[in-house]
């Protein structure tokens, strides 16, 4: 139980890492998870592993939307520095 008590710290600290933007964070966080769910993976309690699949899912949607919001002010800043060069020229 201490595994997956610590697979759930991981995603909620990831959750709240991602909402703070602090990607390099991430990547650590991540590698600590992987880790901690393949140990998991060997015990094989599926009521445990449907709540972390939830957890996990919930995080992907996060990071998907935080990849949307980042595309598009990439976007939104490439479109303003063409109208600026436009104005410019």
């Amino acid at each position: 139980m201490a595994n997956t008590q610590h697979c759930k710290n991981l995603l909620n600290a990831m959750q709240q890492t991602l909402a703070k933007a602090d990607y390099p964070s991430l990547l650590p966080m991540a590698e600590q998870y992987a880790s901690s769910i393949q140990q998991l993976h060997s015990r094989s309690d599926r009521q445990i592993i449907q709540e972390l699949l939830a957890m996990h899912e919930e995080f992907e949607t996060s990071l998907r939307q935080t990849q949307q919001k980042i595309e598009a002010m990439y976007q939104q800043m490439t479109h303003h520095k063409i109208d600026h060069a436009y104005q410019q020229g």
